[in-house]
């Protein structure tokens, strides 16, 4: 289990950005004429999955299952505005 609150500054999760629309665009207009850009494709696809992770874990934290973002520490809690994790 990670500091308490009172031995640390508070630390907020870091979210994955957007993937740029441009980005996609390109990889679709790519695709279209049979361009095959492995380093477009990486760019996007890992920026898809690492925003799509961050999706999962908000979606987790307002289930009640939050995540340290210091340990990575599962943090029960019951999304009472009062409760301090």
């Amino acid at each position: 289990m990670c500091l308490t609150t009172t031995e640390t500054p508070k630390i907020l999760p870091v979210w994955a950005p957007r993937v740029p629309q441009h980005r996609i665009r390109q990889l679709y207009l790519d695709d279209a004429q049979g361009i095959y850009d492995d380093e477009l494709i990486a760019d996007v696809g890992y920026g898809l999955l690492a925003r799509c992770q961050s999706f999962l874990a908000a979606n987790e934290a307002a289930r009640g299952r939050a995540i340290c973002p210091v340990c990575s520490a599962l943090v029960p809690h019951t999304s009472d505005k009062s409760d301090v994790m």
